[in-house]
């Protein structure tokens, strides 16, 4: 079996074509059914967040598998497959691995040692286990990651005091717009982006705070714990008309921020959308007086933050690759079992046909004589093989640990469909 990664990400990709193969957390879930259903990776998980779309998918056969992903990929989000061709990373099993491990960690993330990614990633195995999807071997996968990204936390700096892009917005409105505590923000949404988007501009000490949202009861939520105020999605273009700075932060599968909601505007507006797919009409700004800024727009100011935890990469690095070598020989220990199995299923079969024949050219052994001769014949087999099983299973700690179960199954035929080890003496004869 073999693990494959398609991966597309704010490093390979540009948003404009992000957004294009962006999926939901529901939508995700009913991607992965549909992916396990029919095109024979009844294991796969997908990794879906607003800079990043990976897929894994465990696979008996790696040729064909890439090409299937990406065939899938484009038909199911209907784009240009020359897209997923020209942008997507492929890799697989080990280096598959790392990369996970990676992610997990917040050090390929835009905003390094984030850890909203975390979060992204448990509910994206949870998604899969409720879509059937997720298997033994991703469920494993998901918590060597997940205790890899504890470790990258709590033993190295990379979490702490990092810039989140939240902290980034505030940073592109104070150096784009007017003065905060002269400024009217307005915040569209009440999620947990939004609400951590007030936090920031409560701090930072803005004149205005509004929260609008299509969901009014959260809307007042949020309003309520910064001292602000909440108008509904109704009130939309007449809260725009005040507002000196706006903040996308919603999920919306097109544009809810039309350029007519603007049409009449004449003074500044700094707009800022936080979303993928983007909630701002890509014409918004339209007019010189209106600047509009997406995610991509804030890697700039993200990127020079990164400078100040950049030498705690190295230690996460060194925690990722123990991590992996921990995680890769429970795989292999995992894969030794079925062969311990097979050669012992084969050796057996043997001693019972060999007894078999001489209980039909012996007929007179007494019950006792019979036990006896069952008991040699068990603790001869079990003698022989001990040796062998020992040193399967220390191997399979190795990194070469798979080339002896592959010299096993192969001098002792144990992927063979035919019974060719219970039937040896019919060939010897």
């Amino acid at each position: 079996m073999s693990l494959v990664l398609l991966g597309l990400d704010h490093h390979s990709t540009p948003l404009s074509e992000r957004e294009q193969l962006a999926y939901s957390q529901a939508a995700a879930e009913e991607a992965m059914s549909r992916l396990r259903n029919s095109h024979q990776f009844p294991n796969c998980l997908i990794l879906a967040t607003c800079n990043r779309l990976e897929i894994y998918a465990v696979t008996p056969k790696l040729p064909g598998a890439f090409q299937r992903l990406r065939s899938f990929l484009a038909a199911d989000r209907d784009v240009d497959p020359d897209l997923i061709n020209r942008r997507a990373y492929l890799l697989h099993d080990d280096s598959a691995v790392v990369h996970l491990f990676r992610v997990a960690s917040g050090i390929e993330s835009m905003v390094l040692g984030e850890s909203q990614i975390l979060g992204q990633l448990r509910a994206s195995l949870a998604a899969a286990r409720r879509a059937g999807a997720l298997g033994s071997e991703l469920e494993a996968l998901g918590r060597h990651a997940v205790a890899c990204a504890r470790r990258a936390r709590s033993e190295t700096g990379i979490g702490r005091s990092p810039m989140s892009f939240a902290q980034a917005t505030v940073t592109l409105a104070k150096r784009e717009g007017p003065p905060l505590d002269k400024a009217s923000v307005l915040i569209v949404g009440a999620g947990t982006m939004a609400g951590s988007v007030a936090t920031w501009f409560a701090k930072a000490g803005c004149a205005e705070l509004t929260i609008i949202s299509r969901r009014f009861e959260s809307a007042q939520v949020l309003a309520r714990k910064h001292g602000s105020r909440a108008v509904p999605m109704t009130d939309l273009r007449m809260a725009l008309e005040s507002a000196d700075v706006l903040v996308a932060a919603v999920d919306a599968d097109e544009p809810i921020l039309e350029a007519d909601l603007i049409a009449e505007r004449r003074s500044p507006l700094i707009a800022i959308d936080l979303g993928v797919p983007r909630a701002i009409a890509s014409d918004f700004g339209g007019s010189p007086e209106i600047k509009t800024f997406d995610l991509d727009s804030l890697e700039s100011i993200v990127s020079d933050a990164k400078s100040a935890r950049s030498g705690q990469v190295q230690a996460v690095e060194a925690i990722i690759a123990e991590e992996t070598e921990r995680y890769l020989a429970w795989q292999r220990a995992r894969q030794v079992a079925p062969t311990i199995a097979a050669l012992q299923a084969a050796a057996e079969a043997i001693r019972v046909s060999e007894l078999d024949r001489i209980h039909a050219t012996m007929t007179d052994l007494s019950p006792a004589e019979e036990a006896a001769l069952d008991s040699m014949t068990r603790s001869i087999v079990n003698k022989l093989l001990a040796q062998p099983i020992i040193r399967l299973k220390e191997h399979a700690q190795e990194t070469h640990g798979l080339a002896y179960l592959d010299a096993v199954r192969n001098l002792f035929r144990l992927d063979s469909d035919s019974d060719e080890m219970a039937s040896l003496d019919q060939a010897q004869g």
